[in-house]
């Protein structure tokens, strides 16, 4: 086995995360959408307040909750937070180059029909009819060069808390 493997590694310089990490990450389950629309948002100074009412909790216990769940959860979001963080900046990286490239291919496909819609070449033209029709569809739709870029994803709370 290499010595590498073993190496933390620093990502975008977010915090470094060793392929141990990445691999445990990557074995959390998926939650479904009805699920992620029901998870209580986190608001400012959350970790705070759960620290101090689970230890104003000491040993006792409450339906459905007592100091321990508080803790482990609390444990769960400070383990989970930096690598989100780091893995966030590899995820925006991997989008806006897949952007970059799905632009470029449209710009492509755009000025090919272009040049052989303005030949006089009806052999070419005919030839490349399907690229037309299938640009006039989907330009039925509006163009979005005016619209603001939208995120596939929120990005994550950068603080900390």
């Amino acid at each position: 086995m290499s010595h590498r493997t073993n190496q933390k590694k620093s990502v975008g310089g977010s915090s470094p995360l060793s392929s141990a990490e990445l691999t445990r990450i990557g074995a959390l389950p998926f939650k479904t959408p009805a699920e992620v629309r029901r998870f209580l948002r986190r608001t400012d100074g959350m970790e705070d307040i759960a620290a101090k009412t689970g230890a104003n909790l000491g040993g006792q216990s409450l339906p459905g909750v007592d100091a321990s769940v508080i803790t482990a959860a609390l444990a769960q979001v400070t383990e989970l937070h930096p690598a989100e963080q780091a893995l966030y900046s590899l995820y925006r990286r991997a989008y806006e180059s897949r952007l970059a490239a799905d632009s470029q291919t449209m710009e492509s496909l755009f000025t090919i029909w272009r040049v052989v819609n303005a030949s006089s070449d009806r052999a070419l033209i005919e030839r490349f009819q399907f690229l037309g029709d299938w640009i006039a569809r989907h330009r039925a739709h509006g163009s979005r060069a005016t619209a603001a870029p939208v995120s596939a994803s929120p990005a994550p709370d950068s603080s900390g808390s």
